[in-house]
């Protein structure tokens, strides 16, 4: 023991010389040889108790493993460790586990607080200061339950005993043989050691847990760093809390299980408050002694020093411990943890040096975050935490897609301010769900495709644990985008599309696919919509999740991702070997789909970042937020490797403007450097296996595409599983005639005025409900909704009010100009255009003002307008009369209503005015025909011929004017002046004979009858009787059945209308003209269809 300089009375190690206790008399030859005597006895016992319950043939048994016991070495106790140490995939080291030696060690029990040692027995063996190493009575219980247990799995040791484990038996091995044989030198120890040095010795080398990154052994080591004082100045609170720990380091950590620490303290209290050795006031003492603010006042003054790849070393440690554990030879994971420290074992891993540095060297870079924050937190139960100088964090992890080798992990940023290792740490995932839980099941299932369409509008489903009991999901831009194929879904990453699908395959089914792809994180609460786009109890672990992907470039073959390839002990001799675990959870045809739709992802999706950065190279990956930016993720592979990145803030807050892209920048700096580095690389992913079809859909409906759907340029060539693909054509794209009122389509029907009626392209889709009818929630393709039938609100309800007075107030080479009179009570006014009087009219614009200005003309092209009047109920007045006009010019009709009377000097003609005419000419013949002479001109709507002489005829026509434009001359009208005396004359109509006195006209033709039409190859024919007194015919035309024009003229009874338009509806009707140019009433009206 020289190693510890121990010192005290050899006389004490039955008892005596020890605080708080009497002394006893030094022990005499005939003492030893009692002792000697009763230790015998006791082994004796125990043997006997092994041979009753194994078999006589125990004990000898027994004796045998007694002998091979190490001979006790009082001097090497404290040298009997070996450092483990781990290696790289190339078998080179990298570094050494911390071991155990790190101890401040103290030399008696005037070296601990009076309360240390007390608290120590009365927590592992309140029987110490009497024994003779072990306690026979529950050795022989332990025997006996473990034997029955078939395995050892209750503990019997003393302080003596757990003494001798730790110094002589590194490796903790939990067998028959070390339980005799550490029975059996803890018998040989209480005979030469006393039991102050035995209990200093055992505070030495125990076991406290880990502080931070610190292995903690010995109470000296452990008071420093839990408490910051030496052990000689614990007090009784703080003791117990030390005593607690040894039993389970992990169970018992002050800095996660404060709670579990104080339920054990309050026993060990109890205890030594029965046992004597602290009276009540004592004990309430320390009960009322905040150990939590002790704690946190030590934490805050506690630095951390890094090591060579720290979260890597931690990692490493618990792995190696978890397979040591598994081994069955320790049992607990404290135990395994601490054979670590102590066994010399070594452990090669599948780190690539250079490329783990490659990712630690990027994840630490301060060029490549933000400026820490301070910000609060408020839980879900209300709970406000203050967080001061917050590091922006990162984890990653790189995984060999063949074989599962975790290349590198990058566990965070700045170990020495924070030493959660955030590749291991759970997170919610956001949308790097969809492709696993999602469209992967999914299209595995063969329930879609990358052609399927998915309508994303909004969707409400039940959700019980909100407050409305609705679940109203949003995409990340919070839009609609409406009818997409899986593939565009997924490229943007829009996430009602992915619930559809995943509430389609039932949330079990997806997350059945992700278990099977090694993740442990799922609890049964997480079978919900929510989880198909990250709402995760717990979330998932970068390392999991980029295990994960790994089965995509895999061919849908998930291999565990493992860090440590074997494990061997001090001997050379392998404990544990790594053996790979292998699920085909996809089929290759499924993988090959998705790998197809993940690379759209990298080139012109979310994640195009990274496309743009590698454009040469096989990338494929998906990106994932969560609610608020609080996690950002990117996990890409190349067909060789697979890189997850994720970013966020321990305690979770929105990341800064611009953050949620830092994975995608980290993917990209990491890569940057392990492309140019890898030796052999497949230069793009596996190729089709045979099962899946290409085809082409309309991207519209997922299905085989129409004509029309071609038309359009909706189709695209998209991926199916053999047996999935689709079989029917499209039905959603459709052509539709429609009219608008109020802003709003309905579709036509054969009472909608032809003026109203257009023919557009729509889509047909199912029904869906805005959330409180809000017009922001509609998707963006809904004005391609095929209208609703025809509106019953005013469109086939005329108005009687037609407006009147239109007429053209300017015309340019680009622009015509109309006004018209204002109606009473109407809304707004429809203009109406063609390109000719006989129509077809169609709505140019609504205006609410009683003018309009045409924009959209052409020079040398003629326009005719007409106006319709709206009135607040929506109904439609008859259209007004037309103008004609040729930009640049204005167009005049014709005089009308033009009457030739006598006046007292020679004869006034008047006419009716003339829309946009400026003036008028008149002109006059001595016959109906031949050459007409201009007599005068004027702006009024009447003119007297004083020039025409008593007792003559003459006939009179009537043009308009406008500027330098003159319009036709009206027919010709008769009138005479009678025998000079002033008296009343003749007057005349219309190339009238002129009676006498009455102005009456004689030789008047009648309306043509049994009018009809036939439709010919060279157009509309209309045919008519001969009418009496009929010179010649002239027919009218209409769109609408009330507006009418002449369209031509005849002097047979037939007339062929070849300007007719296809598939227009038209109404004619025809006038008889006679010989003096009059015309009849018009027929009745007929209509055609071309």
């Amino acid at each position: 023991m020289d190693d510890q300089q121990i010192t005290g009375s050899r006389s004490d190690r039955h008892g005596g010389a020890e605080k708080d206790h009497s002394s006893e008399a030094a022990p005499t030859k005939k003492k030893k040889k009692r002792r000697f005597w009763k230790a015998f006895k006791i082994f004796s016992f125990v043997s006997l108790s092994a041979a009753i319950i194994g078999g006589g043939a125990a004990a000898g048994y027994v004796a045998t493993i007694a002998k091979r016991a190490p001979v006790l070495d009082l001097n090497g106790i404290t040298n009997m460790a070996a450092t483990t140490k781990v290696y790289d995939s190339d078998k080179q080291f990298m570094f050494a586990l911390q071991g155990d030696g790190n101890r401040d060690l103290i030399k008696s029990t005037e070296d601990v607080s009076p309360f240390v040692v007390n608290a120590f027995i009365s927590a592992e063996d309140k029987n110490f200061r009497s024994h003779f190493g072990i306690n026979p009575y529950a050795m022989a219980r332990a025997f006996a339950q473990n034997a029955i247990g078939r395995s050892i799995k209750s503990g019997a040791s003393t302080i003596t005993q757990q003494t001798i484990k730790n110094a002589m038996f590194p490796e903790q091995d939990r067998t028959w043989e070390r339980k005799i044989q550490e029975a059996y030198l803890a018998i040989q120890l209480e005979k030469q050691l006393t039991k102050d040095e035995i209990i200093v010795t055992y505070l030495n080398w125990i076991y406290f847990g880990k502080s931070g990154t610190e292995n903690l052994y010995g109470i000296e080591r452990a008071s420093k760093s839990i408490f910051n004082k030496s052990a000689k100045d614990l007090n009784l609170a703080e003791s117990t809390v030390l005593a607690s720990l040894p039993n389970n380091p992990s169970l018992f950590n002050v800095y996660e299980n404060l709670d579990n620490v104080l339920d054990r303290q309050e026993y060990i209290l109890r205890e030594m408050l029965q046992n004597g050795y602290i009276d009540a006031a004592q004990y309430e003492e320390a009960k009322k002694f905040d150990i939590s603010a002790d704690l946190q006042s030590v934490q805050q003054k506690k630095e951390i020093k890094a090591g060579l790849f720290p979260h890597l070393n931690a990692e490493l440690e618990t792995r190696a411990a978890e397979e040591l554990l598994k081994t069955g030879k320790y049992e607990s994971l404290d135990q395994a943890r601490q054979a670590l420290f102590r066994g010399g074992y070594q452990i090669y891993t599948t780190i690539d040096r250079n490329l783990q540095t490659t990712v630690d060297t990027v994840l630490n870079n301060p060029d490549f975050y933000p400026k820490n924050l301070t910000y609060d937190v408020t839980d879900n139960k209300g709970k406000t935490t203050h967080v001061e100088n917050a590091m922006e964090q990162s984890g990653a992890t790189l995984i060999d897609n063949k074989t599962g080798r975790v290349l590198a992990m990058g566990g965070g940023r700045n170990y020495e301010q924070d030493q959660i290792n955030h590749a291991t740490r759970a997170r919610q995932p956001g949308s790097t769900m969809k492709p696993i839980a999602v469209y992967g099941p999914a299209i595995d299932m063969k329930k879609i495709g990358s052609g399927s369409v998915i309508d994303d509008v909004p969707m409400v489903w039940p959700d019980q644990n909100a407050a409305d009991g609705k679940y109203f999901p949003m995409n990340w831009d919070k839009k609609f985008h409406g009818l997409m194929t899986v593939r565009k879904a997924l490229e943007q990453s829009y996430n009602i599309p992915a619930l559809k699908v995943f509430h389609d395959i039932t949330p079990k089914a997806g997350l059945d696919y992700v278990r099977k792809m090694g993740v442990t994180t799922l609890v049964p609460e997480d079978e919900n919509l929510s989880a198909g786009i990250g709402g995760l109890s717990h979330g998932l672990t970068v390392l999991e999740a980029t295990s994960a992907y790994t089965t995509f470039p895999n061919a849908g073959v998930w291999r565990d991702a493992f860090m440590i390839d074997e494990i061997t002990d001090r001997d050379g001799n392998s404990v544990y070997k790594h053996e790979s675990k292998t699920d085909q959870v996809f089929s290759s045809n499924t993988a090959f789909i998705i790998n197809d739709m993940l690379k759209d992802v990298v080139r012109k999706g979310t994640a195009s970042e990274v496309g743009r950065k590698f454009p040469s190279i096989p990338i494929a990956g998906k990106t994932g937020t969560t609610n608020e930016d609080k996690d950002a993720w990117f996990i890409g592979y190349t067909p060789d490797v697979t890189l997850g990145i994720w970013v966020g803030y321990n305690l979770p807050r929105t990341l800064l403007s611009g953050e949620g892209n830092r994975p995608k920048k980290l993917w990209n700096e990491i890569m940057a450097e392990l492309l140019p580095t890898q030796k052999e690389h497949a230069e793009a992913f596996f190729p089709n296996p045979g099962g899946v079809r290409q085809i082409g859909i309309c991207s519209y409906s997922g299905k085989l595409p129409s004509e029309l759907c071609n038309q359009q340029k909706a189709v695209s060539t998209e991926m199916f599983l053999a047996g999935s693909e689709p079989r029917e054509q499209d039905d959603v794209l459709v052509k539709a005639k429609y009219f608008e009122v109020g802003g709003k389509k309905f579709l036509a029907t054969d009472s909608t005025p032809a003026y109203l009626v257009k023919e557009g392209v729509f889509i047909k889709r199912d029904k869906y409900e805005l959330p409180d009818n809000n017009k922001s929630y509609l998707p963006l393709d809904w004005e391609m909704e095929l209208p609703a039938g025809d509106a019953k609100d005013g469109v086939s309800v005329q108005s009687d009010k037609t407006p009147n007075g239109l007429k053209i107030t300017a015309s340019t080479t680009n622009s015509i100009s109309l006004t018209w009179n204002a109606v009473s009570g109407a809304k707004s006014y429809l203009i109406l255009r063609a390109n000719s009087e006989a129509g077809p009219f169609q709505i140019v614009e609504e205006v609410t003002t009683p003018a309009f200005t045409d924009p959209s003309v052409q020079t040398g092209t003629s326009y005719s307008y007409q106006v319709v009047a709206l009135d607040n109920d929506g109904a439609h007045s008859a259209p007004s009369s037309t103008v004609t006009v040729t930009p640049g010019q204005v167009s005049l009709a014709v005089p009308s209503s033009v009457q030739a009377t006598p006046a007292p000097v020679g004869l006034t003609i008047s006419w009716s005015a003339v829309p946009n005419a400026t003036g008028y000419t008149i002109y006059r013949n001595t016959e109906a025909g031949g050459t007409f002479q201009k007599v005068g001109s004027t702006s009024d709507t009447t003119f007297t011929d004083v020039g025409a002489l008593p007792g003559a005829t003459f006939y009179y026509k009537v043009t308009a004017l406008a500027g330098s434009q003159e319009s036709n001359a009206s027919p010709p009208v008769k009138g005479t002046v009678s025998g000079g005396n002033g008296g009343t004359g003749n007057n005349g109509g219309p190339a009238g004979d002129g009676n006498s006195g009455t102005g009456s006209q004689t030789g008047k033709a009648q309306p043509p009858s049994s009018v009809g039409i036939t439709k010919t190859a060279n157009g509309l024919v209309i045919n008519w009787g001969s009418a009496s007194g009929a010179q010649s015919y002239v027919v009218e035309r209409s769109t609408n059945g009330s507006t009418w024009a002449q369209v031509g003229s005849a002097t047979d009874t037939s007339y062929t209308d070849s300007t007719a338009e296809a598939n227009q509806k038209y109404y004619y009707r025809v006038r008889s003209v006679s010989a003096d140019g009059t015309t009849s009433t018009p027929s009745q009206t007929v209509s055609g269809t071309k």
